[in-house]
This record gives C-alpha cells, structure tokens and sequence, in this order.
C-alpha cells in the first residue's frame, strides 16, 4: 500500500501537469476534448472556420455551455457575458493578444457581432474549448478558440 507521502506526491504529480484556467477549460492542445453539451442549454448551430477549413455543426457550445461570462475589454474595467441565442459572429482578430490591461490572463483579441451591433476589443481566454457536432459525420469536435478564425452562428 502507498505511504500517504507518496500518494500525495503521485497526486500532486498528476493534477500539477494537467494546467487548467478559469471554467475548467484546456490549457493545451494535447488536453482538448469534446465536452458534451449540458442540459437545457438550448441547441445552436453553425460554422467553425479555421485557415484552411470550415465545418458546420450542431450542439455548439462553449465547453458545453452556450453563455460564457467574464469576457473581459481591453478600453474599458467592464466584465461581460455573452450567450449564443444573441450572438451572429465570434471573429478571433489576435489569437495571442498581449492585454496592457489584464497582463496576469492569456486572451484571444476578438469581435463579437450580435444582432444589434459589433463589439471590437473583447478579450475571450485563449484556451477556452468551443464544441460542435459535425453536421455531415455526426462526429464530435472540439477546437481552442485560439486555433480558429471565425464562429458564425444560424441563429434565426
């Protein structure tokens, strides 16, 4: 049987490797997967679009979520939510934004257009995992935000 040393060790060993930001959401790449959507979120549609491809998918979500909150401004001290059902586009303007405001997060500079306007200057966490079913396959995906270009949404 393990020493309780060493099962702490083993335990810090473990969770220590695996880096994780605000939400639970993947810190790399290695450690991205599909998080099925949560329940009575609502189901939304669209495309992902990154350099060379785009996929249209089903089940869109944030992690599993269709709200994300404290999506930080770089002009102003301002902490917003944004929920799918308002949303028209997520355009990743700087996948690696270095924020004179917030220095202490890892973001991805991004514009948000709603239904009523485009928001520029949004700071999203660059790790945050967007999840989709693939219309076509029926595959489960998963990106970080970071490695795409553009999210449009089917809203109707």
């Amino acid at each position: 049987m393990l020493s309780l040393v060493t099962l702490t060790a083993l335990l810090l060993a473990t969770t220590g490797s695996l880096e994780l930001n605000a939400g639970g959401k993947a810190k790399d790449d290695e450690t991205i997967t599909y998080t099925e959507l949560g329940r009575d979120q609502g189901i939304y549609e669209g495309t992902v679009i990154e350099e060379n491809s785009e996929t249209e998918v089903t089940k869109l979500s944030f992690a599993g979520e269709t709200s994300l909150d404290g999506i930080k401004k770089e002009s102003d001290s301002s902490s917003n939510q944004i929920t799918m059902a308002d949303i028209n586009s997520i355009e990743v303007i700087d996948p690696l934004f270095e924020s004179k405001r917030h220095p202490e997060r890892e973001y991805c500079l991004v514009r948000i257009c709603t239904k009523n306007e485009c928001i520029e200057n949004l700071l999203m966490p660059r790790h945050l995992i967007i999840c989709g079913q693939a219309v076509s396959s029926r595959i489960k995906k998963s990106w970080a935000l970071r490695t795409i270009k553009k999210i449009e949404l089917s809203n109707d």
